[in-house]
């Protein structure tokens, strides 16, 4: 550093030297919209739902460990890291992909025949339920007012569907024990509830929840397959007002 200031004693120089120490500390480039890998701090929402790299097709960790990163706070995993830039190219067209195969996999189990704002049946001669996905997660509500409510106050009405879960899965919970230590479900205090994928996952303690969320597809599967709710018999929307459908 002493040699490169005493050359400084022309224009030159100095500008020559201002500029190599510049690029020498500059941060590198990150793709625009995506987080580094491990920064969950954007992270919201559950973890990425499917086996496959929303881009290439191929099953995660079929090259190499899954690179998880976080789009606009939504956690998606690729298969590498070259798929990510054509990800967020084209992120409308992806994203769309993701949402339908999200809503396939998680609607034959939906834990309730309800509306999530208002109350109403989501099958009724008159229904037309629409399929949401909020934080790679299925959210049925009954109309489109009921989704604009919705996606104007998501965490108001997620903590509705998560007590709502809970309730009624709770009860016939397939374990007792935590899916990820195998410690038997009480012998640490009051069981640590989480849910993932519209389903309760009920763990020895909170300290499980990392390894929860970052093998979530593995210990969903240790569950055992979801059973959906019974269906109710058809009846009309009960709404105070006229539906916006």
């Amino acid at each position: 550093m002493n040699q490169l200031t005493r050359r400084c004693t022309s224009g030159v120089w100095c500008i020559t030297a201002v500029a190599l120490l510049l690029v020498a500390v500059a941060p590198s480039p990150q793709v625009a919209g995506a987080q580094p890998d491990g920064d969950r701090r954007t992270r919201g929402g559950d973890p990425y739902p499917l086996l496959t790299c929303p881009v290439s097709g191929k099953k995660l960790g079929s090259m190499a460990e899954p690179v998880i990163h976080s789009y606009k706070g939504r956690e998606v995993r690729f298969c590498c890291r070259g798929c990510i830039p054509r990800f967020v190219q084209n992120a409308a067209e992806y994203l769309a992909k993701l949402d339908a195969a999200i809503v396939k996999l998680q609607r034959p189990s939906y834990p309730t025949n309800q509306c999530i704002v208002m109350g109403d049946a989501l099958e009724c001669d008159d229904c037309k339920p629409i399929d949401l996905v909020h934080g790679n997660r299925l959210v049925r509500v009954c109309c489109k007012k009921c989704a604009r409510k919705f996606k104007a106050s998501p965490a108001r009405y997620l903590a509705i569907l998560n007590q709502v879960i809970i309730k009624s899965q709770r009860a016939k919970y397939p374990r007792d024990t935590c899916v990820v230590s195998g410690e038997k479900l009480g012998s640490m205090g009051k069981p640590f509830e989480v849910v993932l994928a519209n389903r309760l996952v009920r763990l020895c303690c909170k300290g499980c929840v990392k390894r929860l969320r970052r093998e979530s597809l593995k210990y969903l599967a240790e569950l055992g397959k979801p059973v959906a709710p019974a269906r109710r018999s058809h009846a009309p929307h009960q709404h105070g007002g006229k539906h916006d459908h």
